[in-house]
């Protein structure tokens, strides 16, 4: 065969296989984001091998597309190399290590598709339905697991060899539940959107709100209840284009809040019973003790001294990071730790990533509605980013899911 037929024969496969390149991608996407969500996919190594492949793969894939990033997006890449040039240099020989911070890698890995797909969100409405199905049923299944065992949903985040078979089962914690968080309000507008022009998505997304709430108010988690009540306020009820109102209404709520159920024995005992038989009641009487005594509840004192164990690393390494001396965060609040080990140049490139992200959405704003989504995206993220960790389970959810809901809500708005 001469080189010319080898040529031609080569064309011809390639342009059978061309159409089929943006299925397999969309398979790829689904699969990257349901490893983010699924507590069964995060248990073997096999599956993160998997999601390496998949990335890899789809980036390969998409070569073609020529995409023209911005100066975020590489330093993004340099802040994922970075991070993997620290984990290589902490490893000690132990290259397991290379994949402890595959949250960080992978808020790069969603960050840099999201921007692939910033022209084609609408190749993707397929996959909230499925995303938001099989979260109804995570759900569910841990709030059935936190009825046979309340502390389930606080065991389950530790390493340990006892809860891997709920996680099989796919009963999941602290993860499952902060991916669902900072998606919220993204998610809440694109379910009412869907009411009069998308009936079974709209049913869908309410039976998916059921059983976040149920979850959420079983589970226990604080500041996740907190962000998700701050994050509908300002869905419903703020009118500003601007956050930064938003973020002042969230503050005074929080103080508010304590201070109600500090010093308003009305207000603390219609909580108590409202949330009679969930960890809501036990944490209002945490704060309730914290307040009115001297003593401190045990969660409330370690996430104390965990933000003051950040902000003395940052202190310490402002610059270049305390990783590089084996210094980190105290590890229960994304923002401080990422300064904290990563210094001046991981804090800002996180910054742009997480909360320009939420900014780019308002330059697709229509009305007021888009702008009160985007600045309940910003509550929600600032209060989850500052007062609590970033779970790896968050990235798909947040970069990847977000926009397609929005892009769905924008799609539904002209066709009316």
């Amino acid at each position: 065969m001469d080189k010319q037929s080898v040529i031609s024969a080569n064309n011809k496969i390639f342009s059978q296989i061309t159409p089929i390149i943006p299925t397999i991608q969309k398979v790829l996407v689904l699969y990257i984001i349901l490893f983010t969500i699924s507590p069964p996919l995060q248990l073997d190594n096999i599956y993160r091998i998997m999601l390496l492949g998949a990335v890899a793969f789809w980036f390969l894939l998409n070569i073609p597309h020529r995409v023209k990033f911005q100066r975020i997006h590489a330093l993004a890449f340099i802040f994922a190399a970075l991070v993997f040039v620290i984990a290589a240099f902490e490893s000690q020989g132990d290259w397991n290590n290379l994949l402890r911070p595959i949250n960080l890698y992978l808020i790069v890995i969603c960050f840099l598709m999201a921007y692939c797909y910033k022209d084609r969100w609408h190749e993707l409405s397929w996959i909230v339905p499925i995303v938001l199905i099989l979260l109804t049923f995570f759900n569910f299944k841990t709030y059935s697991a936190i009825i046979e065992n309340p502390d389930i949903a606080r065991l389950i985040v530790r390493d340990d060899p006892s809860t891997y078979a709920y996680y099989r089962q796919g009963v999941g914690g602290y993860g499952l539940m902060y991916s669902q968080v900072c998606a919220l309000p993204m998610i809440v507008a694109w379910t009412f959107n869907a009411f009069r022009n998308g009936k079974i998505k709209f049913v869908i997304g309410f039976i998916w709100a059921i059983s976040y709430f149920v979850f959420l108010f079983n589970s226990g988690y604080t500041i996740a209840a907190v962000a998700s009540i701050a994050g509908i306020i300002i869905l419903f009820f703020y009118r500003r284009k601007s956050p930064v109102l938003a973020v002042i209404i969230t503050l005074l709520f929080i103080l508010l809040m304590i201070r109600l159920i500090g010093y308003n024995t009305a207000v603390r005992e219609w909580l108590l019973n409202f949330f009679d038989g969930t960890k809501v009641a036990k944490k209002i009487e945490d704060i309730y003790l914290s307040i009115t005594t001297e003593e401190t509840a045990d969660s409330i004192a370690e996430r104390i001294s965990r933000y003051q164990a950040s902000i003395s690393a940052i202190l310490r390494y402002p610059v270049i990071g305390g990783l590089w001396f084996r210094q980190s965060g105290g590890g229960h609040s994304i923002i401080l730790d990422i300064f904290a080990k990563y210094g001046l140049f991981g804090g800002y490139v996180f910054i742009k990533m997480a909360f320009g992200f939420t900014a780019e959405l308002k330059k697709y704003a229509q009305t007021i509605k888009d702008y009160r989504i985007a600045n309940a995206l910003f509550v929600v993220a600032l209060t989850v980013f500052l007062l609590d960790a970033f779970p790896l389970e968050l990235a798909g959810m947040y970069f990847l899911v977000i926009p397609i809901c929005y892009n769905d809500i924008s799609v539904r708005r002209k066709k009316t």
